[in-house]
């Protein structure tokens, strides 16, 4: 309320919806996106809050998982995010799991790694999140090489690093000997 240019009012806004979901307050994060995405401001962060309203909007009671899914559907069928289809994919996948449909999670997941073209953090998530659920599921030599590639794009200051580092590496003769 403070700034005194949109931009930066935007920006703030977004920064606070961000902590608002990081505390688990879906419902304060699910309005204050809403507010982001009214404000105006660059496309990006519009798509921004856009996909992070459809994150919330579930956790908040503001929406059903089909609802949220046909919107995604939406937007990941419209030009301008064709960059951003990674995203909307992920998200997809993350509701699909909330739904314990984990066979159309891990098709999206997929869908998320090949239409990432530059988003090495986005190419992180889909890959780690993949690598768990193949592991749940003891198919260990596709957990072992999506627990790879999580790694490859892993900054070694991620509270996962070690985790996910001792996991692949326990994987590797395990990988080998089903092959």
């Amino acid at each position: 309320e403070l700034a005194s240019k949109k931009k930066l009012k935007a920006r703030y806004s977004y920064i606070l919806a961000q902590l608002y979901q990081k505390e688990n307050r879906k419902e304060e994060a699910y309005a204050m996106f809403n507010n982001v995405s009214k404000m105006n401001s660059s496309y990006e962060m519009e798509f921004n809050a856009r996909l992070n309203i459809e994150r919330n909007a579930w956790a908040a009671g503001k929406s059903d998982a089909d609802d949220i899914l046909r919107s995604l559907k939406k937007m990941s069928k419209d030009f301008k995010n064709e960059d951003y289809k990674d995203q909307i994919f992920f998200v997809m996948a993350d509701v699909e799991l909330s739904q314990n449909n984990r066979e159309e999670a891990i098709a999206l997941l997929l869908s998320s790694i090949e239409a990432t073209t530059n988003n090495k953090p986005q190419l992180l998530e889909s890959n780690y999140m993949l690598a768990n659920l193949y592991y749940e599921d003891n198919e260990y030599v596709d957990a072992k090489t999506h627990f790879d590639m999580a790694l490859a794009n892993m900054p070694k200051e991620d509270d996962r690093y070690s985790f996910t580092k001792k996991l692949s590496e326990n994987l590797t003769d395990i990988a080998a000997n089903i092959q």
